[in-house]
């Protein structure tokens, strides 16, 4: 029972219950995220409020620096979205960061994470607008976004059979 509560507590919160701290564990949280230090990112967000607009910042810090566990553990337990900007000054997403800098394992993971094909294909919000496939692409990575695009045709493949009914 208490690892079931633990692990309930282990999750973000809505905006509604942020607090005056947020900026200071933000600079927390990001710190871990930076180091790696997934045992004090769960401290954090099973005994802070930790809200989206913290919780991202922390994903995208994880995934710059290849953190794979880290991230599993923001994605897959403390729920943190995969495909939202963290703000209005954020250009890009989860996906855009890990594209840009090349982890292809934690690109794969985030995409096996989204349920749809035009959600793993948001562009980023600059001037640029380019998908992850843009990004892999201009950083002269090509043979990466090959390899993506076999599992975005994959979801493509899906989405077309669940429109269809099957």
């Amino acid at each position: 029972r208490l690892q079931q509560m633990k692990e309930k507590a282990c999750t973000i919160v809505g905006m509604e219950q942020q607090r005056d701290d947020s900026e200071n564990l933000l600079r927390r949280i990001k710190n871990a995220a930076t180091w790696n230090d997934i045992d004090m990112v769960k401290t954090l967000v099973s005994t802070c409020y930790v809200t989206k607009a913290i919780a991202i910042p922390a994903l995208l810090e994880a995934i710059s620096n290849g953190h794979e566990e880290l991230v599993e553990f923001l994605v897959l337990k403390a729920k943190t979205p995969t495909t939202e900007f963290c703000s209005k000054s954020t250009m890009k997403n989860p996906l855009h960061i890990a594209a840009e800098n090349g982890h292809e394992n934690i690109l794969n993971f985030l995409l096996s994470t989204i349920s749809t094909f035009d959600e793993c294909m948001i562009p980023t919000a600059d001037a640029t607008s380019q998908t992850i496939i843009d990004i892999l692409r201009n950083n002269d990575m090509g043979m990466k976004a090959k390899r993506i695009l076999k599992v975005l045709e994959g979801k493509a493949h899906g989405d077309a059979m669940n429109k269809g009914g099957i």
